[in-house]
């Protein structure tokens, strides 16, 4: 289910007529009724009212979104 791209063809395509978005969203609200959302779904929904904030300090925020790890 992570490689759904929610396009809905496979509803048209499968023979039993499985409607795989609407099944997934259905999950993901249930699931997270259950157990709690990751920070950075919090991050990304709150993105806009964020970037004031983020724009007063670019190297703290560079430093924490770009792990030196990841430059190779």
């Amino acid at each position: 289910m992570s490689g759904c791209l929610a396009c809905k063809a496979c509803a048209s395509q499968c023979p039993i007529k499985v409607d795989v978005p609407s099944f997934r969203s259905r999950f993901m609200q249930l699931y997270y009724s259950r157990y709690p959302r990751p920070i950075k779904d919090h991050l990304v929904a709150n993105i806009e009212s964020l970037l004031p904030l983020m724009a007063k300090a670019p190297r703290l925020v560079n430093a924490a979104t770009q792990p030196q790890w990841h430059k190779g």
